[in-house]
């Protein structure tokens, strides 16, 4: 059974720092993400995301393949995982989740995370912010409901975890 599902972008900006560097590197990601299924926003969805990762010296605007896990009620988090490769030819993986806490718009406007080597090591710490001035106007305008009959999204619906 097909379901009525949604799609939104969204852009988050801010800093990568790998050890040994006493200066932080510009990150950004800009990903559409396609949630199969609406309903499942009431417990837990999981969307396939794809976009561009631009991080300072490392990767221009690189292609981003992954997910994003949305639960924004209990247990309220959103999980960010995407991989891309780099510039150099390498692959990295990141990894992130807000997590709702005392301070509500800070919990969702603020993702840490960290960026995985290919050997699954981490190699630098990330902070990046959502800002309600410049990107939650692009992110109301991205959404858009899924029609079920619509023919375009027999591709956009495959399963979001075997991206």
């Amino acid at each position: 059974m097909k379901h009525l599902g949604f799609e939104v972008t969204e852009v988050m900006e801010g800093s990568l720092r790998k050890p040994g560097e006493n200066f932080d590197r510009e990150f950004r990601f800009n990903l559409a993400v396609v949630f199969p299924a609406l309903w499942r926003i009431l417990a837990v969805a999981v969307g396939r995301a794809r976009g561009t990762c631009h991080i300072d010296g490392v990767a221009r605007d690189a292609p981003a393949v992954g997910t994003l896990e949305l639960s924004p009620f209990r247990p309220l988090l959103a999980r960010y995982t995407f991989t891309f490769t780099a510039d150099d030819g390498n692959q990295y993986r990141f990894d992130g989740w807000k997590s709702a806490g005392f301070n509500v718009r800070r919990a969702w406007t603020t993702l840490p995370g960290h960026l995985y080597d290919t050997q699954g090591e981490v190699c630098a710490t990330v902070t990046l912010r959502f800002s309600f001035r410049r990107h939650f106007p692009g992110l109301l305008r991205s959404f858009r409901l899924l029609w079920p009959s619509a023919p375009e999204r027999e591709e956009e619906l495959q399963p979001a975890l075997h991206a």
